[in-house]
């Protein structure tokens, strides 16, 4: 991956700095194992007009998502890590992508497949896959929000989010799209607020292992 005069090598292992005549190579992470590679990465640069409470807050930095479910932020000059989030112990996050640059993200979980065993049985799985909303700058939690059957109806292929707009595709070939900031003011349970705890988690801590984050966004 390039961004920003900088080139991301072996999942997001090695940063070469590219403003020079010849790369130079900025960090290199040690070996990971399976569990803990970075399966996706976005670049956060922080907006020149906010103060933000942390200094390390203004510098660039990487969000790094590992097959394990942790989300990292990590310097993006250094390759220290800044803060990290353990997302759940349920659902398997894959992919990262923006819904506002540089304002809001979002990662989302593979979808839920029905084994044709549930299926002979007549068990019906109505989550389809999880979206984990968040704010950069401070990073924080919006919510985890199911794609359910009961709410969007059956046929659910994939969801995608951008600029507040809810994409999700159906096996029909349609699309529809739906308003995040109405759903969340419609179906949010509870607010949340990471390092702090939560009733919906049992009074445990959000975004600590291995609670993580509790699915507080759910349409009936």
């Amino acid at each position: 991956m390039y961004e920003s005069g900088r080139v991301y090598c072996e999942n997001y292992q090695n940063c070469y700095s590219c403003v020079h005549d010849q790369p130079q190579s900025l960090y290199k992470f040690p070996k990971r194992s399976k569990q803990q590679k970075i399966e996706d990465a976005l670049l956060c640069q922080s907006p020149l007009d906010k103060t933000l409470s942390s200094p390390s807050e203004h510098k660039p930095c990487l969000l790094a998502l590992t097959a394990d479910n942790w989300l990292c932020r990590i310097s993006a000059e250094t390759g220290k890590e800044l803060q990290r989030v353990y997302l759940s112990p349920k659902y398997k996050f894959r992919y990262l992508a923006w819904n506002v640059l540089q304002e809001t993200f979002y990662v989302k979980s593979v979808q839920n497949k029905e084994t044709p065993l549930a299926r002979q049985a007549g068990i019906s799985q109505n989550a389809v896959m999880h979206l984990a909303i968040f704010h950069v700058f401070p990073l924080q939690i919006v919510g985890i929000l199911e794609i359910n059957k009961k709410g969007f109806g059956s046929g659910v292929t994939d969801v995608v989010l951008s600029q507040g707009v809810l994409a999700v595709s159906y096996s029909n070939k349609s699309v529809k799209l739906y308003s995040l900031e109405h759903i969340v003011r419609r179906y949010l349970t509870e607010e949340l607020t990471l390092g702090q705890q939560s009733p919906l988690l049992g009074h445990k801590t959000v975004g600590d292992a291995p609670f993580g984050i509790p699915a507080n966004i759910q349409v009936t």
